[in-house]
């Protein structure tokens, strides 16, 4: 089944015309270089996402926030938008004319006020999403930039608070402790899709291995749980060499494993350029291919 499962994985990211568009710039002759900074701190900008808005053409700075994207092609007049977790977006007419080691400044999103209990109120921990202590057969990958999130639903029963922590089920083949990028949205996207982010940090984690599940904090950023349920996701920022394992698969950075746990596909893939789409695949039980991701939040009784 694996080996069935993980080709469509891959097709389904690496085929995408964003994708194919930014394999392609990467050939060519950077035309736009520069750092994105902070606007107020005037530091670095770790994986900000910039994209050109005609040419389908798209990276991520590193992690000093340094980039380069493939200059204009169709059109003088592009628009170059960028955009970091936790910051307001922003947009750069080109005018005909190239950016060379220019440096483009990001302000912050301001944050919501977290909301404080009664003292009256019990504090009772909660876990959603996967329960399982171990994890299914098969393999998700993604190239940069991608995201896997899987949708996590509050009692309808309790009021409920923050987000304690989340945690991946991270494999021990391909890179498990690269570096990925924590997300979580509000389910108010299109069709209950991820939409309004959550996490208003750029928060950049790497496991100490694989084979296990990895838990990252989240009380410290006061993320509120909505009452109609959010997403966590991993995104892959860094484009890891391809490296030849076990009949010619080729991971690229770290592996996050499936769960088999649920009847309904509650994991939607994101590819730049394409947006976000319902996985679909299930196992010859008819069981969902969803990731194996959780998350512990507060419910207040």
């Amino acid at each position: 089944m694996p080996r069935l499962l993980l080709p469509l994985l891959l097709a389904l990211l690496a085929l995408s015309p964003a994708r194919q568009a930014a394999a392609q710039a990467t050939k060519q002759a950077p035309g736009i270089q520069g750092q994105v900074l902070d606007a107020k701190t005037r530091q670095p900008v770790p994986y900000a996402s910039l994209s050109l808005l005609n040419e389908h053409n798209w990276t991520l700075a590193n992690a000093t926030g340094h980039f380069e994207l493939a200059g204009v092609k169709k059109s003088g007049n592009d628009m170059l938008l960028i955009e970091g977790p936790g910051y307001l977006p922003r947009s750069v007419v080109l005018h005909n004319r190239a950016l060379t080691d220019t440096t483009l400044t990001l302000d912050k999103a301001a944050k919501a006020p977290k909301v404080q209990p009664a003292n009256s109120a019990q504090v009772v921990i909660r876990r959603l999403g996967s329960l399982a202590k171990k994890p299914g057969e098969g393999m998700i990958q993604g190239l940069m930039g991608s995201q896997f999130a899987l949708f996590m639903e509050p009692s309808p029963k309790h009021q409920v608070g923050s987000v304690r922590n989340v945690s991946f089920f991270i494999g021990d083949t391909g890179f498990p402790k690269e570096s990925f990028r924590v997300r979580i949205y509000r389910a108010d996207g299109p069709n209950h899709s991820p939409g309004t982010n959550l996490l208003a940090e750029n928060l950049i984690v790497a496991a100490p291995g694989g084979g296990q599940w990895f838990t990252v904090d989240i009380a410290p950023y006061a993320v509120e749980v909505p009452r109609e349920g959010f997403y966590v996701g991993m995104e892959w920022i860094v484009a890891h060499e391809p490296t030849a394992f076990q009949d010619n698969y080729t991971p690229f950075g770290q592996v996050l494993r499936p769960t088999f746990e649920f009847k309904e596909s509650m994991t939607w893939t994101f590819a730049v350029g394409n947006g976000w789409h319902l996985l679909p695949l299930r196992n010859a039980a008819s069981r969902a291919y969803n990731a194996m991701i959780r998350a512990e939040i507060e419910e207040l009784q």
